[in-house]
C-alpha cells in the first residue's frame, strides 16, 4: 500500500508545505505518516549570519504517554538528554525513546538536523517536565509557518548548503525524497525484503520500516513499522533470529543512504 499523505511540494520551492512548524529551536515539518508511523524532520540550532547562536537549541524535557520514537540524526550533530545521560548521535546515529521516558533533543556543535520516527501516530501525546520556553503545562504548539516565513528563515541563517531539500513527488510511491544537497539522500522504497535491502544498499545506509513486518523462528516479531536498522545489523538480526521470511517483498520504508558512500 502506498501512502497518498505525503507532504506536498512545489516545483518553485521544495520545503515541505504541510505541517511545517516554527518552533524556539528552529522548526519541524511532517514528513511521511500512515496509520502506525509519522516521520518528522527537525532542524535545529542553526546560526545566524552574523555570527551568533540562533535561539535557544533544545526541546523542552518531556515525555510521551503512549508513543515510543527514534531520533535518527542525518546531519550535523543531534543530543539526546534523558535521566540516564545523554547520547551524541553523528549522522546515521540513532537512539529509541520509550515511551513515559523523559528526554530532550539538541543540536550539538552548532547544528543539526534529525528524522524522528514515531508510533503510535500522535504529535499531540507529550508532556513537559521542564522547558526554558515557559511551555510545561502546554500541549503541542502547532504554529504553523507558510513558505514566506521559511524563506525570509533561508535568508537570515547561515545553512552552508545543508537545508534539506525535499524533490517533487515520486508518481510511483507518492512521496518525496528528502535531500541534505551532496551529503545524502532519504528515498521511500516499497515491496522489498531484508535480502533485496543487503544486496543492494551499502552496509552503512540505514532502514526505516514503515510498513511490512520480520519474523522469527518462533514466530515473534523483530522488526516491524517504526523500526530502524542500520543494513548491516538488519542482515545480523535476519541471521541470529533465523527470520523465515527475510526473503518475503513485504516491507516498506525509507533508505537514507550516504553520496560519499
Amino acid at each position: 500500500m502506498i501512502d497518498k499523505s505525503a507532504p506536498n511540494v512545489s516545483s518553485s520551492d521544495s520545503l515541505a508545505k504541510r505541517s511545517c512548524v516554527k518552533k524556539p529551536w528552529g522548526y519541524e515539518f511532517e514528513y511521511f505518516e500512515n496509520t502506525d508511523v509519522s516521520i518528522w524532520v527537525l532542524c535545529m540550532g542553526y546560526m545566524h549570519k552574523s555570527g551568533y547562536l540562533m535561539d535557544d537549541s533544545k526541546t523542552s524535557f518531556h515525555m510521551h504517554e503512549h508513543k515510543s520514537s527514534t531520533v535518527l540524526c542525518i546531519d550535523g550533530a543531534i543530543m539526546v538528554e534523558t535521566f540516564s545521560g545523554a547520547n551524541i548521535l553523528r549522522p546515521f546515529e540513532s537512539t529509541k525513546v520509550s515511551s513515559k521516558e523523559f528526554h530532550r533533543v539538541s543540536s550539538y556543535l552548532n547544528y543539526g538536523i534529525a528524522l524522528e520516527i514515531e508510533s503510535p501516530n500522535d504529535r499531540n501525546d507529550i508532556a513537559r517536565l521542564f522547558d526554558s520556553h515557559g511551555r510545561v503545562n502546554k500541549g503541542y504548539d502547532w504554529n504553523h509557518s507558510d513558505l514566506s516565513d521559511l524563506s525570509i528563515l533561508k535568508s537570515e541563517v547561515d545553512f552552508s548548503n545543508n537545508f534539506p531539500n525535499l524533490t517533487l513527488i515520486d508518481a510511483e510511491t507518492g512521496v518525496s525524497s528528502l535531500q541534505i544537497y551532496n551529503k545524502n539522500n532519504t528515498t521511500y522504497i516499497t515491496g522489498v525484503s531484508v535480502d533485496q535491502l543487503v544486496q543492494t544498499y551499502d552496509s552503512g545506509s540505514v532502514f526505516i520500516c514503515t510498513e511490512g513486518k520480520l519474523i522469527d523462528k518462533n514466530n515473534k516479531t523483530i522488526l516491524l513499522p517504526s523500526s530502524v536498522y542500520v543494513v548491516e545489523n538488519l542482515a545480523m538480526l535476519s541471521e541470529r533470529f533465523f527470520a523465515h521470511n527475510h526473503g518475503l517483498a513485504n516491507l516498506s520504508g525509507f533508505i537514507v543512504t550516504s553520496y560519499a558512500a
